[in-house]
């Protein structure tokens, strides 16, 4: 290697090397080639990501690329390795390692094992082990049996990889996925082609030697590289690993001169000539013509009236063209027709895809290029692609998003969703069409630019919130295809490889001509694949019918006698699998301290109202332990005898002159009243000294410059919060409260977020800037924008505190005006549009049929259905409830009735202006992060610039009528549940489960795309704070654990793929989930089998195994801290739970009521936590759970089980067409088949009105609107009662939450195409094993 090496014994150490401001160093035994990157960072957590090369191709009688040999050799790595041979023990002295557990992906060319422990000594003990099991592994026949397949006494197949893969085989994206990657690299011999993860007819036939053959060839240092990222010592890392090397390879002589080739070094065949390819293309439909009028008519508008609506001229609308030849050729198409299972025929999925740049030190230039191309063409709603396949009137399909990936040969894909079938032989045409048009208009320099800037900002502000995320990857690619060259300098090769930014300079340098014949050559003359995906209710069919025969004739060919040994055999596998590990091998590890452990240095101030009655500002203590006076009362209240303790003290300039010398005398005299107080020993935290000591003054300084802000503006009643954090970027979110809303108004919330940000606004001078203007506008002016109903909800899910309705907007530190800019032209300057809202209406439309081919979103909207009321924000999200709205809201839109269109949209002003005066009612927030410490006399004045004066005047004339009050609290999903053994708001929590009245109610949903089961069951829980709350946390960690008595006993026997218990404190409820299940009854009877034991006291609770509970859920509370933007959204939710609970915070705790106070009082707590303390728990909440009177279900399951289901749940009542809707007043059990699902929730309880043929008004559903009288007051309602918080647990592939709980609505679209990225990898590479 070229380039200068420090030597640390056993090992090369290449010289550092910063990507912005993280250091990365590389290192390289000497002995075996082990290779280690370190990339050090913040944080309370480290990380590794050990990364294997691995390569799925045909070698003829040895093994076929679609035997899956990557993935299930994956999953036997955890089963025990050559010091440690039993299963499970890497799992459970990972969480006696302060780790949740283990886990791993496969993807098309490497598998990557990975943990993430609480601190370096947990780390450092851990990972000596974790290679054992990776390099020399045990594959025993017994493993292969229960992880991988079998047959069972009934001749079905089964096994935890077989199951994993049957629920994803023949989906949509998958077989788009496999088309795909076939066409672009036809080649037998190259495995990026290959099923890495297994067909399922491939593991029917695969052997464990097969496997065991497999690790030999391809798991060996040589093809090993370790990246720990995190808070970690070089020095004592290679300490650590120069042991195991060392080892190693004193018992491998062999180790360096492996007899096999490496991976991925043969050169990727050329594809074949392609023909050209021509077509006379009707074009019958010009998708963007009415976008290009409605801007026009947004720039002729000069109205300064915000409530003045844009009238459209029905009349006036282009009717579409007729029929326009046009003559599009390409250089060479390769076009692929398939189907996919599903009785829903609407609509399908279109891939186009091309072959990219060869890898090499020019490849990463090229690929930068191409992402600004595609985020040009597709990253907003403004996009040129964007707005003609999706933000047009008659969308042409539901998203669009790119994938860009990096093999030897890489591709680029573009993915088009939720296409309706009329629309899909134009995927291809309208595609080459608008590229033609691009190129005719001219690559818009103005835009490009602005694309790379953004693409920049949001770069540097990943690296700073996470760099582990942004760096793995490409030193993954790095050490796959340019690692294992001798003629690089292995720094300089790595700096090409991670240096983002001067990619991105290079691509401001082109021009407009340079950037239209990139365009040109990529996609316009590289051969082009086209892969088509329709749905299929014939395939439906037969795919039942081909797996009745194969398990018939399974059974006809085994017989009595073969399915018998079949059984016996599954059970010696399993009782080998299952051996108890002996205690002192569990031992040897330690459970590190957590005391040294480095976090985040927040600080947070709140806004109250003084004893004058003006607004002063209050700092809330990061600590506990020492209790330090931050504000300034003639020195200081004094504890009373009580031991009340108060902080909050009132601040005036009056008594602050000299303050400097004030603030340092109070921090003498508060050192000195820390030594004397003691606190109750639950509330006692270790805490590290070393971020007290050094900046208390400075902070305490900044308190004293807020209040001397605060105190020269006349700050309205809205509750604000500041976090002070270090960092580039300042984060701005605003809370609006949805309380008053009516059941009919909470419908539009969807489509509210939708189109938050993509509408026409007002400027301040009263004109208008049209919706193409916004959004190019935002992308120019913002690092990222989103919005959500609930705090990371989604588009039909609503996230946690869901009675909120969350704005956010980041920038770069120093443009709080440009934030607070867009926020006011958010809240007060959109301009409803009709033709923008039938846009929105039609993009939500098309995402629907996605939607109901999902088993898990079909389990959670139903159970949603079931346990939340109509006035909540959760029934109103589903997509059951949200199609018929949507399609309701499409009829009028596009009728020719002007007054019924404008009362649509006098309703959403309405609806936003409900909204923006919830702040002034104390019930929402404001809140800002980042580092203000150098412009505190500013920002106050500049967040008050977002409201109109007039506006401020009338809120805060209304405030003051109201007795100045800020104590109005939000509305907590646990109020809006329909049953009353669930609605445990003002209940006792000391009764007995046995007291409250039964409830069963359960909805079984029979679907044609999945092949399997998704199940959820929601029974009684607690709130935050409860007396119980550390008590039943450790009792689901103890079941729950990976390798626990849930994994083994349900995914271990092959029951189902996934299992958990879900803790939701802000429901108070528990949750049981089963995901991928291919016996539900039977899994779920395992699981209650399980709770009974324990609770009888025929299972006894073993003391190890309680013991890495809690450990385990130490590293999780931690971990909630990982990066910065997880801390700073911690800080953020505490303020909403915490501040809920002041009745019950015990009084010592009042003055430090945050959210790190709160997780490591919860730690200490849970440290006390006994075995009889969970037993307790486990007969008063988890074995109540079990019992079906005291729980309501949902179930997603194949169409041909739906019977068997429905009968095993105690089915009342099998409806194959819905005759009536579902009555959430009654107890039954239904199922229900997919096509009569539409029906099943009607919009009842409201008046909708839909436009007839005669364009009149016909009224349908319409009862009376009892809820407005009871619900909807002009007071928010004020409780004291707890609420809850969301505990995240593993990382389960489609139950880590439930589905009410998933992935955020980011409107942004250059955030969209990320995460649409991540989902698509995650469906290639299995990137969740667990």
């Amino acid at each position: 290697r070229k380039g200068k090496m420090a030597h640390q014994n056993a090992f090369d150490i290449y010289p550092e090397f910063k990507v912005i401001d993280t250091p990365v160093t590389m290192c390289r035994s000497k002995k075996t080639g082990l290779k280690v990157a370190l990339v050090s960072a913040e944080g309370p957590m480290v990380s590794l990501y050990a990364t294997v090369a691995t390569e799925a191709i045909t070698k003829p009688g040895i093994y076929h690329c679609d035997d899956g040999l990557p993935h299930t050799l994956e999953h036997l790595i955890f089963l025990g390795s050559k010091k440690y041979p039993y299963k499970g023990i890497l799992d459970k002295l990972a969480n006696r390692s302060l780790a949740e557990g283990t886990n791993a992906w496969t993807d098309v060319d490497h598998t990557a094992y990975t943990v993430s422990t609480a601190g370096q000594e947990a780390f450092l003990n851990l990972l000596p082990i974790y290679l054992d099991h990776i390099l020399e592994p045990t594959i025993t026949d017994e493993g292969f049996i229960t992880e991988v397949h079998h047959v069972n006494e009934n001749g079905e197949n089964k096994g935890v990889v077989y199951c994993e893969m049957q629920g994803r085989e023949n989906t949509n994206s998958d077989l788009a996925e496999r088309a795909c990657l076939g066409a672009l690299f036809p080649d037998e011999k190259c495995g990026y082609k290959s099923e890495t993860g297994g067909a399922m007819c491939n593991l029917r036939e695969l052997s464990v030697d097969q496997v065991r053959r497999y690790h030999e060839e391809y798991y060996r240092p040589t093809n090993l590289f370790l990246i720990i990222t995190g808070d970690m010592e070089l020095s004592s890392l290679l300490k650590v690993l120069e042991v195991y090397d060392s080892e190693y390879a004193n018992s491998h002589p062999k180790t360096g001169s492996s007899e096999y080739d490496q991976p991925w070094l043969t050169p990727v065949s050329p594809l074949p000539s392609p023909n050209t390819w021509e077509k006379h293309w009707n074009k019958t439909t010009d998708w963007n013509q009415q976008d290009d009028e409605d801007e026009d008519e947004d720039e002729e508008d000069d109205t300064n009236d915000d409530s003045q609506v844009i009238k459209k001229d029905a009349e006036e609308e282009k009717e579409p063209n007729d029929a326009e030849k046009i003559m599009l050729t390409h250089v060479g198409v390769n076009e692929k027709k398939i189907e996919f299972p599903s009785e829903d025929e609407s609509c399908g999925t279109a891939v186009l895809a091309w072959r990219t740049e060869e890898f090499g030190d020019n490849m990463f230039q090229e690929k930068a290029k191409l992402d600004i191309l595609m985020r040009y063409l597709f990253d907003s709603a403004a996009s040129p692609l964007t707005k003609m396949f999706v933000e047009s009137k008659d969308a042409f399909c539901a998203d669009t998003f790119y994938a860009i990936e990096t093999f030897r040969v890489g591709y680029l894909q573009i993915w088009f969703e939720g296409v309706a079938m009329e629309n899909m032989e134009d995927v291809l045409p309208l595609f080459i069409y608008s590229l033609n048009n691009v190129l005719k208009d001219g690559i818009n320099m103005e835009r490009m630019n602005s694309v790379i800037t953004k693409k920049r900002r949001r770069y540097k502000s990943s690296m700073e919130d996470s760099p582990a995320d942004m760096l793995v990857t490409p030193l993954i690619k790095h050490f796959l295809y340019d690692g294992h060259t001798t003629d690089k300098d292995e720094v300089e090769s790595l700096k090409l490889a991670t240096d983002t930014i001067s990619h991105l300079q290079e691509c401001s340098k082109m021009t407009s001509e340079d950037w239209a014949q990139f365009l040109e050559d990529k996609l316009l003359k590289r051969a082009c694949v086209c892969v088509q995906a329709s749905p299929s209710a014939n395939l439906v069919q037969e795919l039942e019918r081909a797996n009745n025969e194969r398990e018939i004739l399974t059974r006809k060919t085994l017989g009595a006698k073969g399915l018998a040994a079949k059984a016996e055999v599954l059970e010696a596998a399993q009782k080998m699998n299952n051996r108890i590990i002996p205690e002192d091998i569990l031992k040897s590890v330690p459970i590190p301290s957590v005391k040294n452990i480095a976090m985040f240095d927040i600080n947070t101030f709140r806004t109250k109202v003084g004893g004058n009655g003006k607004f002063e500002i209050v700092r809330i203590h990061p600590n506990m332990s020492t209790h330090r006076l931050t504000k300034v009362e003639q020195e200081a209240r004094e504890f009373d005898k009580n031991t009340k303790f108060e902080t909050h003290v009132s601040f005036n300039e009056d008594q602050v002159a000299g303050h400097e010398n004030v603030v340092s005398k109070v921090d003498e005299e508060a050192r000195e009243f820390d030594k004397n107080v003691k606190f109750a020993q639950e509330s006692h935290v270790s805490f590290n000294e070393k971020d007290i000591a050094g900046h208390e003054d400075k902070v305490n300084h900044l308190c004293f410059q807020l209040n001397e802000c605060i105190s020269s503006v006349e700050w309205p009643s809205i509750p604000l919060q500041m976090d002070q954090v270090s960092s580039e970027f300042l984060r701005l979110s605003v809370a609006l409260d949805t309380h008053d809303l009516t059941n009919k108004e909470r419908l539009y919330l969807v489509l509210l977020q939708e189109i938050w940000f993509k509408m026409p606004t007002l400027n301040e001078d009263g004109s208008v800037l049209g919706y193409e203007e916004t959004v190019n506008a935002l992308e120019n002016d913002l690092v990222s924008y989103n919005c959500s109903v609930g705090y990371s909800g989604g588009t039909f899910r609503v996230g946690e505190f869901g009675s909120l309705f969350f704005t956010n907007v980041r920038v770069e530190k120093g443009d709080l005006g440009t934030a607070a800019k867009w926020m006011k032209k958010i809240l007060f300057g959109l301009k409803m549009d009709a033709s923008r809202l039938l846009v929105a209406c039609s993009s939500l439309l098309a995402s629907i049929p996605e939607e109901k081919r999902s088993g898990r979103s079909m389990a959670g909207a139903t159970l949603t259905e079931i346990i939340f009321k109509q006035n909540s924000n959760n029934a109103a999200s589903t997509p059951l409830r949200q199609k018929k709205f949507l399609n309701h809201l499409v009829s009028i839109l596009k009728s020719k009735n002007e007054s019924d269109i404008e009362l649509v949209l006098n309703e959403i002003n309405l609806i936003r202006n409900k909204l923006i005066s919830s702040l002034f009612s104390g019930a929402g927030r404001m809140r800002i992060a980042g580092d203000f410490h150098d412009s505190t006399n500013q920002f106050l004045p500049i967040l008050l610039s977002i409201f109109p004066k007039d506006f401020l005047n009338k809120e805060n004339k209304s405030f003051n009528n109201n007795n100045n009050s800020l104590n109005n609290k939000i509305k907590l999903s646990c109020d809006l549940l329909t049953h009353n053994f669930l609605n445990t708001r003002n209940s006792n929590f000391n009764q007995s489960m046995e007291e409250d009245t039964t409830t069963k109610k359960g909805l079984i949903v029979g679907l044609s795309s999945i092949e399997n089961s998704n199940v959820y069951l929601a029974s009684r829980g607690i709130p935050w704070l409860d007396d119980y709350e550390a008590s039943l946390m450790v009792a689901i960690e103890y079941l729950t654990a990976l390798e626990g008595d849930f994994w083994l006993a349900l995914r271990g026997s092959g029951l189902t793929y996934g299992s958990d218990i879900y803790l939701d404190k802000e429901d108070k409820l528990i949750y049981f989930a089963l995901s991928r299940c291919a016996s539900p009854s039977l899994a779920y009877l395992k699981a209650k089998e399980i709770v009974d034991s324990y609770s009888n006291g025929k299972t006894v609770i073993k003391t190890i195994e309680f013991e890495n509970a809690k450990s385990s859920l130490t590293s999780s509370l931690l971990s909630r801290w990982e990066s910065k933007s997880g801390a700073l959204g911690d800080v953020y939710k505490s303020w909403f739970y915490l501040e809920q609970h002041t009745s019950e915070i015990p009084s010592y705790l009042l003055p430090v009521a945050t959210a790190l106070t709160y997780r490591k009082t919860l730690m200490t707590q849970i440290e006390n936590v006994t075995i009889n303390d969970i037993l307790k728990v486990l007969k008063k909440f988890l074995c109540p759970m079990f019992q079906m009177d005291n729980a309501c279900f949902a179930i997603a399951t194949p169409n041909p089980q739906c019977d068997d289901v429905a009968n095993s749940f105690g089915m009342k009542n099998m409806m194959q067409c819905l005759v009536s809707p579902f009555d959430p007043s009654r107890n039954d059990v239904i199922a229900i088949k997919e096509k009569s699902l539409d029906e099943l929730f009607p919009i009842d309880h409201i008046t909708i009105k839909t436009p007839n043929s005669n364009n009149t008004l016909t009224t349908i559903n319409t009862t009376d609107q009892k809820e407005q009288s009871s619900e909807k007051t002009n007071q928010i309602v004020t409780q004291k009662d707890e609420e809850g918080e969301l505990e995240k647990k593993h990382v389960w592939p489609f139950v880590a939450q439930p589905y009410w709980r998933q992935s955020p609505a980011v409107v942004s679209s250059g955030v969209v195409a990320v995460v649409a990225i991540a989902t698509l990898v995650v469906m290639k590479g299995f990137r969740l094993r667990r």
